[in-house]
C-alpha cells in the first residue's frame, strides 16, 4: 500500500472517529450542509450465528437501541417514500433526518429489530435478493462462514489429511494455495461460489439442511407482516454478486429480476434497489437503462448523491466506528475532507 494510501486509510480508520466526536453535530451539519442521512445494517444478534460471526460481529440488541435512541436525539426518522418524494418534487427536507435500511432480508429483521423499531416509531427499508427470500439458497459470503465455523469446531479435533488435500485441491482451482484452509475459504469470491459447495460436501455440511432449519432469511409471509409494520421493501440484486466482476448486462438482470421480484410479490408502489457490497464498476450506462423503472438506488460511500440525487450513499453502521456517534461524525468529517478534495 503506498504511503499516502497508509496515511489517509489511517486518518479514516483511526484518527476520523475520534477526532469527529469531538466536533458537534450541528457544526458538522452546516459546514456540510447535509441534514438528511442514510444508514444501514444487516441485522443484530445477542447469540453466535455460525453463517455470520466468521465475518464479523454484529451489534446485540442493546448496541442498536442505543444507537436509535442517539438517531432519535439527533434526527427525524423518515419513510423512503418520504426521500423520493422529496428528490422527485426539488423540495429539500428542512429537519435533519435519518433514514434506515437494512440489507440482505435476514430473519433478525424480523425477530429482533421489528419490536424496537416498532416501539420507537421508526419506519424502516428491507433490501432483499430475490433468490434467498423463502430461504431458497444462501449468500456464498454465509456458506464461507459456515465452513470457517465447522472449521474452528473441528480445530484441535482429527480431520484426515486426505481431506485437508482434497480442500486444498478445490481451493487451487480458484487460484488459492494459502497455508489456512481458514483463509483459502475465506478468500474465494462470487465467481468461486460452486467451490464452497465442493468444500461443504468434504467436511460434511448440508446448506440446504441449515437453510431448512435454521430459516437465516425472512419468509414471505414476515416481510408482507413487516410491510404492515412501516417498512419498505426493496431489491438487493439476485443473490449477492461484485457488480464490478459482472458484465452490464448480468448487472441490469440482477438488478431488475431483484425489483420485480418486489413488486410482483410486495405490490410496493415505488422500485428501489441497494447495491450488494459495493457500486465499483458501475456507470452511466447502467444508470441510464434501470431509471426508467427504478426510483433510487443506494450505494454505500458515506454521505453523498449522485446521478441528478437517484444514487444516494448510506453510512455502514456496522463497521464505522464503535457507536452511532463515532459513525455518524466519523462519515460527516470524511463527507466535508472528500469536498475539499482531500480524498
Amino acid at each position: 500500500m503506498p504511503p499516502n494510501t497508509f496515511i489517509l486509510q489511517m486518518l479514516k480508520n483511526k484518527i476520523f472517529p475520534i477526532l469527529a466526536s469531538a466536533i458537534g453535530l450541528k457544526t458538522l451539519i452546516r459546514v456540510s450542509e447535509v441534514g438528511v442521512i442514510h444508514v444501514f445494517y444487516h441485522t443484530v444478534s445477542d447469540n453466535y450465528m455460525p453463517h455470520i460471526h466468521p465475518l464479523y460481529t454484529p451489534k446485540t440488541t442493546k448496541e442498536f437501541s442505543d444507537d436509535m435512541d442517539y438517531l432519535l436525539r439527533n434526527f427525524e426518522p423518515i419513510s423512503i417514500q418520504a426521500v423520493w418524494e422529496s428528490r422527485r418534487e426539488g423540495q429539500a427536507i428542512k429537519k435533519p433526518s435519518f433514514h434506515l435500511s437494512f440489507d440482505d432480508g435476514l430473519r433478525g429483521i424480523y425477530d429482533q429489530i421489528s419490536p424496537i423499531l416498532s416501539e420507537k416509531g421508526i419506519p424502516a427499508t428491507v433490501f432483499v435478493n430475490s433468490d434467498f427470500v423463502d430461504n431458497k439458497d444462501l449468500f456464498y459470503r454465509y456458506k464461507a462462514a459456515l465452513l470457517i465455523d465447522k472449521m474452528n469446531e473441528i480445530n484441535g479435533k482429527n480431520i484426515s489429511a486426505p481431506k485437508i488435500a482434497e480442500i486444498h485441491k478445490i481451493l487451487s482451482l480458484a487460484n488459492i494455495f494459502e497455508g489456512s484452509v481458514r483463509l483459502g475459504i475465506y478468500k474465494l469470491q462470487y465467481r468461486d461460489k460452486k467451490l464452497l459447495d465442493e468444500i461443504a460436501l468434504v467436511l460434511g455440511i448440508d446448506f440446504y439442511s441449515f437453510l431448512k432449519h435454521e430459516r437465516p432469511y425472512l419468509e414471505s409471509g414476515e416481510l408482507k407482516l413487516l410491510q404492515e409494520r412501516g417498512f419498505t421493501i426493496g431489491g438487493h440484486s439476485k443473490d449477492h454478486p461484485i457488480y464490478e466482476d459482472l458484465q452490464l448486462s448480468e448487472q441490469i438482470d440482477q438488478t431488475l429480476t431483484s425489483c420485480n421480484f418486489v413488486k410482483n410479490n410486495f405490490h410496493e408502489k415505488n422500485l428501489f434497489f441497494a447495491f450488494p457490497f459495493y457500486d465499483s464498476g458501475v456507470g452511466e450506462d447502467f444508470f441510464s437503462k434501470i431509471y426508467p423503472e427504478i426510483d433510487l438506488t443506494f450505494g454505500i460511500s458515506g454521505i453523498k448523491s449522485e446521478y441528478q440525487g437517484r444514487h444516494i450513499h448510506r453510512i455502514d453502521m456496522e463497521k464505522r466506528g464503535k457507536n452511532a456517534r463515532q459513525a455518524i461524525h466519523a462519515a460527516y468529517l470524511t463527507s466535508i475532507f472528500k469536498e475539499l478534495k482531500y480524498f
